[in-house]
C-alpha cells in the first residue's frame, strides 16, 4: 500500500510540474506561415482587349513562377468602369494544380441593345484564406 502511495505522489508531482510549465501567456503570437523565396510568385499581365457583345476575349493572363500541388482560384473584384454587371460575364479564374498559367476570359452579353463603348476596371484576388498561404503575400 505504501508503494502505491509513493507512485501516486510522484505522479501528482509530475502532473503539477507539467501544468506549471505550460504557461503560454507570455508567448507572442506570430504568423502561421512565414513565406519565403520557396513560395511561388503570382504575376498578372493585362491585355488591352476589345470585347464585342456576344463574343469572348482573353483580357489577362495569371502566371506562377513555378507550379504547386494545389489549384488557386482568383476571384474578380470590380472597382469601376462604365459597364454595369449586365453587360459582361467574368467567372473566377483557376490555375489548376501543377500548372503555371491561366487566362482571364470576359464574355460580352448579347442583349441586342445598341450601346456606346464601355469599360471595366478591377482586380483579381485569392479569396480563400488557405490558398493565400500558398503564394507570396505580395
Amino acid at each position: 500500500m505504501r508503494k502505491y502511495l509513493k507512485y501516486n505522489i510522484i505522479g501528482l508531482a509530475i502532473l503539477a510540474m507539467a501544468i506549471v510549465s505550460c504557461d503560454t501567456a507570455s508567448v507572442d503570437p506570430e504568423s502561421i506561415v512565414e513565406p519565403d523565396a520557396s513560395y511561388p510568385t503570382v504575376t498578372f499581365t493585362a491585355v488591352d482587349a476589345t470585347v464585342v457583345e456576344g463574343q469572348t476575349a482573353v483580357v489577362a493572363t495569371i502566371t506562377l513562377n513555378k507550379p504547386i500541388t494545389k489549384s488557386l482560384t482568383f476571384t474578380p473584384v470590380f472597382t469601376g468602369g462604365t459597364a454595369d454587371e449586365h453587360s459582361y460575364i467574368i467567372e473566377p479564374t483557376t490555375i489548376p494544380a501543377y500548372e503555371t498559367t491561366a487566362e482571364v476570359i470576359i464574355t460580352g452579353v448579347l442583349d441586342n441593345i445598341p450601346e456606346s463603348t464601355e469599360n471595366v476596371t478591377g482586380t483579381w484576388t485569392i479569396t480563400s484564406l488557405a490558398e493565400k498561404y500558398l503564394v507570396q503575400p505580395g
